[in-house]
């Protein structure tokens, strides 16, 4: 038979919380006095304010803490990373992202110098990482050279030049060799023709920077040159302003300029033309003689009037469409002819002060 298991607390173990409770059930009661009373009830309203106010602050900073991580996580989910979002692309991810084209090669010859250059600058430009050594642009571009160019590129390496480790100083040697030394003295030229014409400011603009780029004049002469080539109209507004130093201050004002006289003539081209009462005035010269030029072709053979010469009797008034008619093709209001007006008619033989063609 096995043994019975002895219980953890046996049960001859006093309560000591009975017994405590005894202890202070059998104490004396001790009186206090009113001012004792006062002072303890006024410790234990400071106890439990402070209590209280330390239960507050614990509650606020931990429902501010759940606010805050709740508020991350949401900004979390609703935008991404800058790494995963497409609109915030570095430089160098978006020049990796775009694909240029291969450069043509150069094989030597003079008319392709200048292209052959400009194609080699977009790559070091959109690759600045790549291209940061010297040594990569000479590679570069020694690697698009054939024919000519690349014979001499080749005859470099064979006698290991100082110029294939100074960018600056491979670039002398190149365009001393394959560069037109008249270049130079054809943009002066070029510049020097170049006029705005019937074009706008801007399209006359942009040749001319791209002439004063290699032209080698300094800002003065180009802003001299500049001027000269600007429509007269232009030049009028100009003329009383102050002239900027710089070319590109002349450019924004003269394209400013005429932006805002296009506008102007915009504005006068969509007017409605409104007829004058007055038949004497015409809109314009133009106007009056291409007017009286198609009515002329259309116009039936005018006939004078007949006058007696022998009775002298004045005609009659004429109508109002009569009048019109004769105001517009310019003849006479006495007898009709063309080349003369009533004042200096030779038909009006009648005595009297003559009146005035109105």
């Amino acid at each position: 038979m096995p043994p019975k298991p002895r219980p953890f607390f046996p049960e001859n173990t006093p309560d000591t919380s009975i017994e405590a409770a005894n202890e202070m059930d059998q104490a004396p009661e001790t009186t206090m006095s009113p001012e004792q009373e006062y002072i303890e009830a006024q410790i234990r309203l400071q106890v439990q304010s402070q209590v209280q106010a330390q239960m507050q602050a614990y509650i606020q900073s931990q429902s501010l803490a759940q606010a805050q991580a709740q508020i991350q996580n949401q900004a979390q989910n609703l935008v991404p990373p800058l790494s995963q979002n497409p609109f915030q692309l570095t430089q160098s991810s978006l020049t990796d992202s775009i694909k240029l084209p291969d450069a043509a090669k150069f094989d030597g010859k003079v008319s392709e110098y200048n292209a052959f250059i400009s194609s080699m600058e977009m790559f070091f430009w959109g690759s600045p990482d790549t291209f940061a050594a010297d040594k990569n642009k000479i590679l570069f571009i020694g690697s698009h050279l054939q024919g000519t160019a690349s014979t001499w590129f080749r005859s470099l390496l064979a006698s290991n030049s100082p110029c294939l480790v100074d960018f600056e100083l491979f670039m002398n040697e190149f365009r001393n060799n394959f560069s037109d030394p008249s270049h130079s003295i054809k943009v002066r030229g070029q510049i020097r023709n170049c006029k705005q014409g019937s074009r706008s400011a801007s399209a006359y603009a942009a040749e001319f920077r791209a002439l004063a780029r290699e032209s080698g004049f300094d800002k003065v002469a180009l802003v001299d040159q500049f001027l000269r080539g600007l429509n007269q109209k232009i030049m009028q507004y100009l003329i009383v302003m102050d002239i900027p130093e710089s070319l590109e201050e002349n450019i924004q004002l003269a394209v400013r300029i005429d932006n805002r006289l296009c506008t102007m003539n915009l504005i006068y081209d969509n007017k409605s033309d409104v007829p004058s009462l007055n038949p004497f005035r015409s809109k314009n010269n133009h106007s009056f003689s291409s007017t009286t030029t198609s009515n002329s072709q259309h116009q039936e053979p005018t006939v004078y009037m007949e006058i007696d010469a022998m009775t002298s009797r004045p005609r009659g008034p004429l109508s109002e469409k009569e009048k019109a008619r004769r105001y517009e093709l310019g003849l006479c209001l006495y007898c009709g002819g063309s080349g003369h007006i009533a004042l200096d008619c030779t038909k009006r033989k009648f005595p009297g002060k003559a009146r005035t063609q109105q």
